[in-house]
């Protein structure tokens, strides 16, 4: 089983992270996703109607990451983390990306399409 390390330096320069990891099986990427679909859509009404704003740089947990970014040298402005990036985006443009379904001619991860020549 593959092993996940939290940096000494990171570790005592912020005592309280948490490292969670959320696993998935039996999903099906080739089918919609109707509760998710109208979750996200009630989301955006909620936004458009003044109701809802996406957190933004001065929450103090988008500011915790931005401080974090810079701990480690990047830029939070112009690198920004994926939640202050994808907030920013649905505050600008009042939706947020759909994925859509894998095709089912689509290669599974990790194995071509493409024949591979034997190896000499």
């Amino acid at each position: 089983m593959p092993a996940f390390c939290l940096g000494t330096a990171v570790a005592d320069a912020f005592p309280g992270t948490l490292i969670a990891l959320v696993t998935a099986t039996g999903l099906r990427g080739r089918e919609p996703w109707p509760q998710t679909a109208a979750a996200l859509e009630t989301l955006e009404a909620r936004l458009a109607g003044g109701r809802w704003q996406p957190a933004d740089e001065t929450d103090p947990r988008i500011e915790a990451w931005h401080t974090a970014y810079r701990s480690f040298g990047t830029n939070p402005r112009r690198i920004r983390p994926s939640v202050d990036a994808l907030g920013r985006r649905l505050a600008k443009k009042g939706t947020l990306p759909r994925i859509t379904p894998i095709p089912s001619n689509t290669p599974s991860p990790g194995r071509s399409s493409t024949p591979t020549p034997p190896a000499s």
